[in-house]
């Protein structure tokens, strides 16, 4: 698995930059958490730390946006909360999910942290 996006998905990171940049370098906001996700495939172990990987690369991303690292904190949350669920949800069910089930469960979230 990679931490980093890919060269499309870096693309579509820039063009949500654009739209969001203001409000998070000027807003007055409560702070982010960044939660990272993978796949089912790869070992529970291995997916966590994975996940923490991709929010830290994001986080990195944003600082290197201007915003301050104090709005910012992250979350490895491996393969618990998939968008999409393979058949039988199972490693058994791996050679019957399609790529892009996988493809779309690797992503990272932002959430406003509510105290």
């Amino acid at each position: 698995g990679s931490t980093s996006p890919t060269e499309s998905s870096l693309q579509e990171l820039d063009s949500w930059w654009m739209e969001i940049k203001d409000l998070l370098l000027f807003g007055s906001y409560s702070p982010l958490i960044i939660e990272g996700h993978t796949d089912i495939t790869g070992r529970y172990g291995f997916n966590d730390r994975l996940s923490e990987l991709r929010a830290v690369w994001f986080k990195d991303w944003l600082l290197e946006g201007g915003i301050e690292a104090s709005k910012l904190s992250t979350i490895g949350m491996g393969a618990r909360f998939p968008m999409e669920i393979c058949p039988d949800n199972s490693p058994a069910g791996l050679a019957d999910c399609p790529p892009e089930v996988h493809a779309v469960n690797r992503r990272v979230e932002l959430r406003w942290k509510v105290d």
